[in-house]
């Protein structure tokens, strides 16, 4: 069998993943860093000023759901994390809270004081089988 080059490749469907989540942020003054964290992912990250602290999770973030994606381990890298599709009758809405309430609990538990969201944004590529 000979392997598939980008010409014999089957097209796919192009779909774009969308998602916003909470992060907070607190600067650690041993390290003399803003540490961020994203507890629906169970990502940390860090940067030398508030800025490159956002910029630094927004990419691990991207890094993270992008890699999932390509390994073909999306639902299970999800679900490791505590989070499991739901059927279309049980998504919440684009304006729901929920779990923006839940991660805000969450980051005040642990002394995150100052809470953002951060958007996920992911053109993906669907191959059929």
């Amino acid at each position: 069998m000979g392997t598939m080059d980008q010409t014999t490749r089957p097209k796919g469907i192009q779909v774009t993943f969308m998602a916003r989540l909470k992060a907070g942020m607190k600067f650690d003054e041993q390290a003399k860093v803003w540490i961020t964290y994203v507890p629906a992912l169970q990502l940390y990250s860090q940067g030398s000023t508030k800025a490159r602290a956002k910029r630094a999770i927004a990419s691990a973030v991207r890094l993270f759901l992008t890699t999932a994606y390509e390994h073909g381990v999306w639902d299970k890298a999800l679900r490791n994390v505590g989070l499991a599709p739901t059927g279309a009758s049980q998504m919440p809405g684009p304006d729901s809270e929920f779990v923006g309430f839940f991660e805000e609990e969450i980051l005040e538990k642990a002394s995150f004081p100052e809470v953002f969201d951060v958007p996920a944004v992911l053109p993906l590529e669907l191959i059929p089988a």
